[in-house]
């Protein structure tokens, strides 16, 4: 599992600790990808399709929020649904 962590948002790293933490607890393989606020919603977009195209990349997740300057909606609907923990485009399209 990855989970794709952008900025320093306290709320959001302390979640993203917790989901570490419970991924070490039943073993499953976790990595953690942060970029720093200055990334660009393109250069996010193309992490994503690089996850989406990775056959060993079998789920991943953004954490949100993401800073104001990228729009959460293109992130989450460039997501895989196949690959999608978090299974937001799911939940966002109900």
């Amino acid at each position: 599992m990855k989970i794709i962590l952008v900025w320093e948002n306290p709320s959001s790293i302390s979640y993203v600790k917790q989901k570490e933490k419970w991924a070490n607890y039943v073993w499953i393989n976790y990595e953690k990808i942060h970029f720093d606020e200055n990334i660009s919603e393109e250069e996010l977009l193309n992490k994503i399709n690089e996850l989406n195209n990775d056959e060993n990349t079998h789920w991943f997740m953004v954490q949100l929020p993401l800073p104001d300057w990228i729009n959460e909606s293109n992130i989450i609907n460039a997501i895989n649904p196949k690959k999608d923990v978090d299974w937001l485009k799911n939940i966002t399209s109900r």
